[in-house]
């Protein structure tokens, strides 16, 4: 099929979750709106969590949808998916920002030739010359945590990978990698540049409607392919993630919030990162602690990606991978000493 063939494009309906996202909002829309994508098409629906600054008067600017959720944060990803109209529905963060004219003809190209495919994501991010540190490292590694990295489960290639190397079964269809994956063994999958048939997803991740407040991206994703729809389609293009400002301060804070709320939260997650049953999980993690130790490793990570790509935001690996092994620490300890030390006295 010719790919420029506007009666063979699918409609789709595009969800961005907001809460206070003025700052972004208007770049991520101006490069959604500017694709080069059949305007009846597609829809965009914000899901907002009652955002106080312009970030509902930005979207409505732009013809989107206001679906307003409350505070709900994540969950909001699963009420707009009752919201969309069409059958595919593509999750693009306020913080993610397309790099060119033809990315949703790309990523929903591979739903067009194979129809095995149940969802699509984008294989890299934009290391953008000029964004800070902190945005360009994560771009490099493709990844935002360095323990996935060790672990074996980034959920982007890093800077120079062209060969397949991620969890699945992977076959080169050109443009993009069609991959089949085995529930037991996936990457964090679910956003960022990301487009599911919403009834595969509904049918998987929400069967019961009043389930909504547990829905998250990455668990969501693991029982699609633990229901079955496990083929992926992983295309060979990009996206900018603007997902921090610099501060690694900060940086550690949100993480503390994630892992609290993966780990140690009272609704149980289906899908972590790392999962302590799994021996290969564990004695990578256990490398990941050597290697921060030490240094050696994330130092020569570093130096060897600087000689592919020559930015000096590669030496925030180390730095990182020392900051991140602290986060982590701080937060078992600190739920040890709750359930046990505290409950004790």
């Amino acid at each position: 099929m010719d790919r420029q063939d506007n009666k063979g494009l699918p409609d789709i309906s595009i969800v961005i979750i907001t809460y206070n996202c003025a700052n972004n909002l208007k770049e991520c829309l101006s490069r959604i709106s500017s694709q080069d994508y059949p305007k009846e098409k597609f829809e965009i629906l914000v899901a907002d969590g009652g955002s106080t600054d312009d970030t509902q008067k930005i979207a409505r600017s732009f013809g989107a949808r206001v679906i307003e959720g409350g505070e709900l944060g994540e969950p909001r990803r699963g009420l707009a998916l009752f919201h969309a109209k069409h059958e595919i529905v593509g999750y693009i963060d306020s913080d993610i920002f397309l790099t060119k004219n033809n990315w949703l003809r790309e990523m929903v190209y591979p739903f067009i030739e194979d129809k095995d495919i149940v969802a699509t994501q984008t294989l890299f991010y934009e290391c953008v010359e000029g964004d800070n540190l902190m945005n360009r490292y994560f771009s490099l590694l493709g990844n935002h945590d360095p323990v996935a990295y060790y672990l074996k489960k980034t959920d982007r290639f890093s800077y120079g990978q062209r060969k397949w190397n991620l969890f699945g079964k992977a076959e080169d269809k050109g443009c993009y990698f069609k991959v089949k994956f085995d529930y037991r063994r996936i990457p964090p999958l679910g956003c960022n540049g990301y487009f599911v048939k919403k009834t595969a997803l509904i049918k998987s991740a929400l069967p019961n409607r009043e389930d909504i407040d547990a829905f998250n991206h990455s668990d969501s994703s693991y029982l699609l392919i633990a229901n079955g729809y496990n083929i992926f389609g992983f295309v060979k293009n990009s996206v900018i993630h603007r997902t921090s400002n610099g501060s690694l301060l900060r940086w550690m804070g949100k993480r503390i919030g994630s892992t609290e709320d993966c780990y140690f939260s009272k609704v149980p997650r289906k899908y972590r990162v790392y999962d302590p049953h799994s021996l290969q999980d564990n004695l990578n993690l256990l490398k990941y602690i050597i290697y921060s130790l030490t240094i050696i490793k994330p130092l020569y990570d570093s130096l060897r990606g600087f000689i592919k790509k020559h930015d000096i935001a590669w030496f925030v690996h180390p730095v990182m991978c020392v900051a991140m092994l602290y986060t982590y620490s701080h937060v078992t300890i600190k739920h040890f000493a709750k359930k046990y030390l505290f409950k004790a006295a």
